[in-house]
C-alpha cells in the first residue's frame, strides 16, 4: 500500500457521500410510508425516530419546524405518510430522512366509517337527551372504569375522597388503548353489574383521535345504552369527542370535572343543613303569625267580645301550642346539630389517618429514592461508560479498540481510549 499517495479521511469520505445524496434532485422531495419506532423527543421540539417495514428501516429525524406542525401525537407503532429529503448524518456515517411534513395513513377512511356509524346510532336513538338518566343527588357507591395506575385514576380518588370521603369508590381497570381494549371496556361494564353501585365514571383523560379510537366502538357504545345507572364520560379533552361521549348520560372534558360533577362537597352538607333549618324556622314562625292573626280576627267577632273565659281559654291554648313548637323546633335543631358534629368528628378522624398513611409512603418512597440514586450508586465505588454520543455502553460489543470513552465516577468523567477488550465467559 502506497501511504504517500491520495487517499480519503472518514469524515471526507463522509462529507462527500453526504454532498451525493443532498444534490441529487430525486431523493429530496420523496413520500415514504411507514411505521413509527424508536421515537425520542429532544427537549429542543426535534423528533428522532425509526421508519419501518416488514424488512427494512432508516433513521428519521423531524426538527422542531415541522414538528410544530402536526395535527396528531406522534407515537411508537403509528404508520404514516411523510415527505422529506434523503441525506447522510456525517458523524456516525447513517443515512437518514429529513422529514418535512407527516400525516396518519388511512385516518381519512376511519373518520368517514366512524360518521356513518354515528349517524346509524343517532337514528336509533341511542343519542336521545331523553334517554338521559338524571345523577344521583349523593351517590354513595361510584364506580370508575379507568386504565389502571392512570393519571386519570389517581385524579378521580383523589378528587373524590377530597369532597367527600365517605363514599365508596369501586375500580374496575381496563384498557383504554388498543384494538383489545373495546372487549376489556365492555367486560368492566359486566363485571360491576354486581356491585352496588349508584354512578359509573369511565376515564381516560385524553390523547389523540387514534389514542381515543376505542371508544367510538359500536358494541362498546351499545353496552353503555344499557347499562342500568348514569354514566359520566371523561374520555377526552373539550375538542375529542367519541361516540362514548354521545351516549353517556353526561359528558365531561376532564376527570377532575367527572368527580365534581359525581360528589357533592361535604361543605354543602353543612349549608344544606343550615339552610333547611332555617326554612324550618321561618315556615313555623310563619304558622304562629297566621294563627295570631286568625286569633286576632275570632277577637273581633260579636259573639266573642262578651265571653272573656272563653277567649282566654283560647289564647291559653296557643301560648303552650307555642311553647310546643319552639321546643319541637330546639330538639330538632339539636339532634341536626349532634349529627353534624358527629359527622365532622368522623371526617376528622378519616382524613388524619388519611395524612398518617400518606406521610407513612412517602417516607418509605424517600427512603427507596436515596437507596435508588444514581449518586448513591456512583458514592459506593461504580462508574458508567458512555461513548461520544453520550449513550451509555452495557457490553464490550458496543465499543472498538481506539474508540474513546467518557467514564463517569462520583467526582467527575475521566476520557478513556480503548486499548484493548476481552470477552467475559457466562
Amino acid at each position: 500500500m502506497n501511504q504517500s499517495g491520495r487517499y480519503f479521511t472518514v469524515t471526507s469520505l463522509n462529507k462527500y457521500v453526504e454532498s451525493l445524496l443532498t444534490n441529487e434532485v430525486s431523493l429530496q422531495n420523496i413520500t415514504l410510508k411507514g411505521e413509527v419506532s424508536n421515537l425520542t423527543k429532544h427537549f429542543t421540539g426535534h423528533y428522532y425516530f425509526t421508519l419501518k417495514d416488514e424488512y427494512s428501516r432508516i433513521s428519521a429525524v423531524m426538527f422542531r419546524s415541522a414538528a410544530e406542525k402536526l395535527n396528531f401525537n406522534l407515537s411508537n407503532g403509528q404508520e404514516i405518510l411523510v415527505v422529506g429529503g434523503i441525506t447522510l448524518y456525517s458523524a456516525s456515517g447513517n443515512y437518514q430522512i429529513v422529514i418535512t411534513k407527516a400525516e396518519q395513513y388511512g385516518l381519512g377512511q376511519k373518520l368517514i366509517e366512524l360518521e356513518a356509524l354515528k349517524k346509524k346510532l343517532a337514528n336509533e336513538g341511542l343519542f336521545d337527551v331523553s334517554k338521559k338518566k338524571p345523577l344521583p343527588y349523593y351517590p354513595q357507591n361510584i364506580g370508575i372504569i379507568t386504565g389502571s395506575k392512570s393519571a386519570a385514576e389517581k385524579d378521580l380518588l383523589e378528587n373524590i375522597a377530597r369532597r367527600n370521603p365517605l363514599v365508596n369508590i369501586y375500580v374496575f381497570n381496563s384498557l383504554v388503548q388498543g384494538e383489545n381494549a373495546p372487549k376489556e371496556l365492555i367486560k368492566a361494564l359486566k363485571t360491576s353489574l354486581s356491585y352496588p353501585l349508584d354512578l359509573m365514571i369511565i376515564a381516560r383523560g385524553g390523547g389523540s383521535n387514534e389514542d381515543l379510537w376505542a371508544f367510538n366502538d359500536e358494541a362498546l357504545v351499545r353496552a353503555i345504552s344499557t347499562y342500568p345507572h348514569p354514566v359520566i364520560a371523561a374520555i377526552g379533552h373539550e375538542t375529542d369527542t367519541t361516540l362514548t361521549d354521545y351516549v353517556s348520560d353526561l359528558r365531561v372534558s376532564t376527570p377532575t370535572a367527572a368527580a365534581e360533577h359525581a360528589v357533592r362537597d361535604v361543605k354543602d352538607f353543612r349549608l344544606d343543613f343550615i339552610s333547611q333549618s332555617e326554612r324550618m324556622v321561618n315556615a313555623i314562625n310563619r304558622q304562629i303569625s297566621k294563627s295570631m292573626q286568625g286569633l286576632e280576627n275570632l277577637k273581633q267577632r260579636p259573639e266573642l267580645k262578651n265571653p272573656l273565659l272563653t277567649y282566654e281559654k283560647y289564647v291559653e291554648r296557643m301560648e303552650k301550642s307555642k311553647t310546643k313548637l319552639i321546643g319541637f323546633i330546639n330538639l330538632e335543631l339539636a339532634k341536626q346539630t349532634q349529627k353534624y358534629e358527629l359527622l365532622q368528628l368522623k371526617l376528622i378522624e378519616k382524613a388524619r389517618n388519611k395524612l398518617k398513611n400518606t406521610d407513612h409512603d412517602l417516607k418509605l418512597l424517600h427512603s427507596s429514592l436515596i437507596s435508588l440514586s444514581p449518586t448513591a450508586v456512583l458514592d459506593r465505588g461504580y462508574a458508567y461508560v458512555t461513548n461520544e454520543e453520550g449513550h451509555i455502553i452495557s457490553s464490550i460489543n458496543e465499543v472498538r479498540v481506539g474508540e474513546v470513552v467518557q467514564t463517569t465516577l462520583r467526582d467527575g468523567k475521566i476520557t478513556v481510549s480503548i486499548i484493548g477488550k476481552e470477552q467475559q465467559n457466562e
